[in-house]
């Protein structure tokens, strides 16, 4: 009988330990959470005309609390209306939008889940019709022909712009939001500043130094905690790899980390998609980077999607001291997906009629809020259908119908369809076609241009849909 060796032995139970961690309720400053599983933002415009939270966004995330997440961040809210990036997007800038949050909060609670908020302010990113004025910006700037050209904020947008953070951390609290989250990165006001592309200024919000470039972020930061009346935990969403060619170095991200750890931040968050890239020379991940300059608690990347097709990123919630210590963090969350997926509360389908139509993977407890990926094959031969966009378009409809049928839903329980398309031109053609399948609900859809998809296609799909609901 073959032996195993001692530290072998020892090895796979330390592998099984971290992995049973991540099930365990545990809490960091002041957050308690059923497990470390984070979900993190996954829609980003389904509020309504004013910014109010709509009946479409509760859904989601309690949908995504009841599949386990112990941990829900929501979308970027907008501070100011001067800072709306696009129309729809959720607002946490007056009083009008407190009763929907406190309906948000409220709801994920119920599930068991913890929640917080992102606050965002778009900076030149956005346009005049969305946001009622010339946006402002660090410089004078143009994001491409769907925006305006912004002005230089002076001293006094900045004392409004910080205030309307203050106020906006005020108003998540008073919802019952667990913890907020400062945007700063995905080019929002604070990234700008940040950037030396976008930042031609020479004052003391100037691209000189590292400390000028998140001076606004620290004036953020430092009004939000020293307000009394705000008591939860704070969390920076930041990213560094736009700004490496610029000569951004290990130098300045330890500075910008120990800035705004002085200033108050209690959690950071690097950009999902680039936590665990290697940086500076491919030497370590971001994530092993920061943890050299912060003792604070980490949310990062696992490198692996929870669903396929990038709809959500699988993160955890991790102290300093497990950061550096870990060297494959990609390694341990496969092994936590695949136990997690092998417990038999998962709902399963039979997909032996659609040859290579999805790819699936999912986190759940329950029979609700699943997700797929439908691509334009015959259910058949699971080869590609037709040259023409139209039979494609049909072919990807029909099979999201069918495996919804196949696992006991249909297209009127759709809550969310996500389209990918190579060419936004074909959109109205497309629009035609989609409306043939549903006809009376509408489902909240958002339609992305990309540049390639897989097997040449020029349209694929993805949708949540409820099982629970279905009589």
């Amino acid at each position: 009988m073959p032996s195993v060796s001692k530290s072998s032995s020892i090895s796979e139970k330390n592998a099984q330990s971290k992995i049973a961690s991540v099930f365990q309720p545990f809490k960091v400053k002041g957050i308690q959470s059923p497990n470390r599983i984070l979900a993190p933002p996954t829609v980003d415009d389904h509020a309504d005309v004013h910014g109010k939270v709509t009946l479409a966004i509760i859904k989601h995330y309690r949908s995504l609390a009841r599949q386990g997440a112990g941990t829900i961040i929501v979308e970027s809210a907008y501070v100011t209306k001067q800072g709306r990036s696009h129309v729809n997007q959720l607002g946490i800038s007056n009083e009008e939008h407190l009763e929907g949050l406190e309906k948000l909060a409220q709801g994920v609670k119920k599930e068991g889940a913890t929640i917080g908020i992102r606050l965002s302010h778009a900076g030149a990113q956005t346009s005049e019709s969305t946001c009622d004025e010339q946006p402002v910006g660090p410089s004078m700037m143009n994001f491409g022909r769907d925006f305006d050209i912004s002005r230089e904020f002076d001293q006094g947008d900045v004392e409004e712009i910080v205030l309307n953070f203050v106020h906006a951390a005020e108003r998540a609290e008073e919802a019952g939001m667990d913890f907020i989250e400062i945007n700063g990165t995905e080019q929002q006001l604070l990234d700008q500043c940040c950037s030396k592309k976008l930042n031609n200024r020479d004052d003391e919000y100037g691209s000189a130094k590292i400390e000028n470039r998140v001076q606004l972020a620290l004036d953020v930061v430092n009004s939000i905690k020293n307000r009394d009346s705000i008591k939860i935990p704070l969390s920076y969403y930041f990213s560094i790899f736009d700004k490496i060619d610029d000569g951004f170095k290990p130098k300045d991200l330890n500075k910008m980390l120990t800035l705004l750890d002085n200033a108050g931040v209690d959690i950071f968050h690097p950009l999902a998609i680039h936590a665990m890239n290697k940086c500076f020379e491919n030497k370590e991940p971001l994530c092993q980077w920061s943890a050299k300059y912060t003792d604070k608690p980490m949310i990062i990347n696992g490198n692996k999607t929870l669903f396929f097709g990038n709809i959500n990123q699988y993160n955890e919630i991790y102290l300093r001291d497990e950061v550096k210590s870990k060297t494959d963090l990609g390694s341990d969350i496969e092994k936590l997906i695949n136990n997690f997926l092998s417990k038999p509360n998962n709902v399963t389908f039979n997909y032996q009629n659609i040859k290579g139509a999805c790819t699936r993977m999912k986190l759940g407890k329950d029979e609700e809020g699943n997700f797929f990926i439908f691509k334009d094959v015959d259910p058949e031969s699971g080869e590609m259908v037709g040259n023409s966009f139209a039979e494609q378009c049909h072919r990807v409809l029909l099979n999201l119908k069918i495996i919804l049928e196949a696992g006991g839903s249909g297209l009127k329980h759709v809550l969310k369809v996500t389209i990918y398309m190579k060419n936004l031109a074909q959109f109205g053609e497309l629009n035609e076609i989609y409306s043939e399948y549903f006809d009376d609900s509408k489902p909240a859809r958002v339609c992305v241009e990309v540049s390639n998809l897989p097997k040449g296609a020029d349209v694929e799909m993805d949708a949540i849909a409820e099982i629970s609901s279905v009589n």
